[in-house]
């Protein structure tokens, strides 16, 4: 990048005829460390119309750490009541505060708009809470007392410094009355754009006083420009190093920016940077819920497989890349403080548990004693990443807090075979349905949240129905009734259906390609890989919608198309199961060393006495 000297600056510019900013404004910034100035009016839009500098400015400072910074002293167009007040001996400070409350500029400006106003607003208070610009409020004096006669403060001097040390110095001068709104006062940290609380206006740089062409201002480098001003007081000289806290935040912003970005591998930037090493099946479940997302997966592995890490490797990188803003994890209090635990020491997650009465963070290194913040019912949902007990929340009387919440991202639900319908016959003979307070509050839930991950050990171990009931929270395709779901395990065991039957297997297979895709080459039964003349005849029997397409069909043909319909359902589209017995595997492949207990019952009977 080219230096100030390098430039061929004009001494004199006239905004009649060429642009100040194209000309002078934007290139000087893209140079600059500093810009020091002292002016009669300042907006935000004037930011704005030098961004480009302005970016640079705040990436560049003599120590190389990105701490650019702009001093501003400025104007203020105050009232008739204003100088009343001034007059009237009410301290400078009371007047400006209370000027800057009824005048304020950004009144009416939301936040996230993408009108100049807003996005000015939004400038402004980034550059003043990250430290890079300092705003003073400059007021016209006479013999040291501040004039009550409407005169404004009006200099224009100003002072841009490189890394290197060069100075351009400037000044300007101006009859025409300037046209801009009123500037505010210095910012302090604001919360928000046009956050009012946090404005005050601000006597410190040494008291600085501003009036009749005389200040006392910071910019400890001399200028032609600014000679009748008073000589600044020396600053302290810091020797700043880069310490572990500052090389931390360089290295993380890049990970940031990586995990968001679309490079190959991005999804890989949460695995990456968590204290995990997944196994295969891991990974290939955080694949099968990260390219599918929004998610919406019922995983099913055996006890001893990791869900928890299957679950951490998303809730991580979805904060990394930003895709989630809102997750929550739902689990049964007993395993709440293990969750918590896991996300922060395997995925670097420090999420708080919702107690019911109070968010509660983990004692750490840094917080030996943990932190509890009170919180009441109707707010602990604004807290963007939470965990909270399945227990209390399916309570009746607290189901409200969720369901009238802002919509969640990613919702996690753990021991998920809790919530579930109970199936008795009524006196009148019939089945009655009744889901119980859990599965009442997910059949709501799942409306309001963009993905859904359940995990249970267990639903492969109960009936059908209780299956059926998971998968509907995840979102079933039309054609899967419940009637058809529990049908369907009892028509794809028989050896020869008649045509009836095998037309409605055919229909719920092609529904499930509808929503799934279509079905991968591992499930093709070894019968149909073998042969791809069975093959073509048992995938045009399910594909077609013509039934005359599955008559003539032998036996053998008929046994394959109904091993190849077991084969592709919502129970592979919606579920990830994986037992022990891959665990093994993983061990006899030699990838990796693993300590696996099998089991050897040998009963023997005690004789009682």
């Amino acid at each position: 990048m080219s230096g100030l000297r390098d430039h061929q600056w004009r001494r004199r510019f006239s905004s009649s005829i060429e642009s100040l900013l194209e000309g002078f404004y934007r290139p000087a910034l893209m140079d600059a460390s500093r810009y020091w100035r002292i002016t009669g009016y300042f907006t935000s839009r004037s930011l704005l119309q030098v961004l480009e500098g302005v970016e640079q400015l705040v990436a560049a400072s003599p120590d190389g750490l990105g701490h650019g910074q702009m001093r501003l002293i400025t104007g203020v167009f105050l009232s008739e009541d204003d100088i009343t007040a001034l007059a009237a001996g009410t301290p400078a400070e009371t007047v400006l505060t209370d000027h800057l409350l009824n005048h304020f500029p950004f009144k009416g400006v939301t936040p996230g708009d993408q009108g100049a106003a807003a996005l000015g607003a939004e400038l402004l208070a980034w550059l003043v809470d990250n430290g890079h610009l300092e705003i003073r409020v400059g007021l016209p004096l006479i013999d040291g007392l501040i004039v009550n006669d409407g005169a404004i403060f009006h200099a224009k001097e100003g002072v841009i410094e490189t890394t290197t040390g060069s100075i351009l110095a400037s000044a300007a001068a101006s009859t025409k009355p300037p046209t801009a709104g009123p500037a505010t006062s210095k910012l302090s940290r604001p919360s928000a754009p046009g956050s009012l609380a946090a404005l005050r206006p601000s006597t410190s740089w040494k008291q600085a006083s501003c009036g009749s062409g005389k200040t006392k201002t910071p910019a400890p480098a001399p200028s032609p420009f600014l000679k009748d001003l008073p000589s600044p007081e020396p600053e302290p000289v810091v020797e700043i190093v880069p310490d572990i806290d500052e090389r931390r935040r360089i290295v993380w912003s890049y990970v940031l920016q990586a995990a968001a970005s679309d490079l190959p591998g991005a999804e890989r930037v949460g695995e990456g940077t968590s204290a995990v090493s997944p196994w295969p099946h891991q990974q290939r479940a955080f694949q099968r819920l990260w390219h599918q997302w929004p998610p919406r997966l019922l995983i099913a592995d055996e006890v001893g497989l990791g869900k928890t890490v299957q679950a951490g490797l998303v809730l991580r990188q979805a904060w990394l890349s930003g895709r989630a803003r809102r997750m929550l994890v739902m689990a049964p209090a007993s395993v709440l403080n293990q969750w918590q635990r896991e996300l922060r020491e395997k995925f670097g997650l420090d999420w708080p548990i919702y107690s019911g009465k109070s968010l509660d963070w983990q004692s750490t290194c840094f917080r030996p004693k943990g932190e509890s913040q009170p919180v009441s019912r109707d707010a602990w949902t604004a807290e963007p990443f939470v965990l909270v007990s399945s227990h209390l929340v399916r309570r009746r009387d607290r189901q409200r807090e969720l369901l009238e919440a802002e919509p969640y991202d990613l919702v996690v639900l753990d021991e998920a075979h809790h919530a579930r319908t109970r199936r008795e016959n009524s006196s009148s003979g019939g089945e009655r349905l009744r889901p119980n307070t859990l599965m009442q509050l997910m059949q709501q839930l799942r409306q309001l949240t963009n993905g859904l991950l359940l995990l249970t050990a267990t639903p492969m171990q109960v009936s059908e129905l209780e299956v059926w009931d998971l998968l509907a929270l995840l979102g079933m395709p039309p054609e899967w009734t419940e009637d058809a779901f529990e049908r369907f395990f009892e028509w794809v065991e028989k050896e020869n259906p008649d045509e009836a039957t095998l037309s409605y297997l055919a229909g719920l297979w092609r529904s499930s390609v509808s929503a799934f895709g279509e079905a991968p080459g591992t499930a093709m039964p070894e019968a149909l890989r073998k042969s791809p003349l069975r093959k073509r005849k048992a995938l045009r029997a399910l594909n077609d919608t013509d039934p005359l397409s599955r008559r003539n069909l032998s036996i053998e043909i008929r046994q394959a198309t109904l091993a190849l319909a077991k084969r592709w359902t919502p129970v592979q589209g919606l579920i990830s199961r994986h037992s022990r017995n891959l665990l093994r595997s993983y061990k006899q492949q030699g990838s990796m060393d693993l300590a696996i207990g099998n089991r050897h019952v040998d009963d023997r009977f005690l004789e009682s006495t």
